[in-house]
């Protein structure tokens, strides 16, 4: 958490009594060489949380909350379109993770795909990405 109100909500969403358990868990790995025990220790929804330093415009005034319901969503949209469907956290770091898929299958498919962010961090704004096969 870059900010004072993102550490906050994160602390409205888990509790300050795990936050503290992680903070001190997390620096002592950090002094031995070990990172991102912090986010570890915390769960997955602090690490979705964009903070207003981590998002670009618009919501770069305001911190954006990871996505929820993802299963649900991912079947609907997947039955409703014929196509299978995913929600993943990319960033321009070659982090990729996948939150949810129609189809566990496709999850190495994805990864491959989707590590050189082909939606990009900046001007881009893309949020749909579509991974077809190449019919050569």
């Amino acid at each position: 958490m870059a900010t004072a109100c993102g550490m906050q909500i994160l602390i409205n969403k888990i509790g300050i009594t795990r936050i503290i358990y992680a903070l001190t868990i997390g620096i002592i790995f950090k002094f031995i060489g070990i990172k991102g025990i912090f986010y570890r220790l915390t769960g997955k929804e602090s690490a979705l949380i964009d903070d207003i330093s981590g998002t670009t415009f618009p919501y770069d005034k305001s911190i954006v909350m990871g996505p929820i319901n993802t299963k649900r969503f991912c079947d609907d949209v997947s039955k409703i379109l014929g196509v299978d469907v995913a929600i993943a956290d990319v960033n321009d770091l070659g982090k990729v993770k996948i939150l949810e898929t129609s189809n566990k299958s496709n999850l190495k498919i994805l990864e491959r795909n989707l590590t050189t962010n082909p939606a990009g961090n900046d001007d881009q704004k893309t949020p749909i990405v579509i991974i077809r096969k190449n019919k050569i």
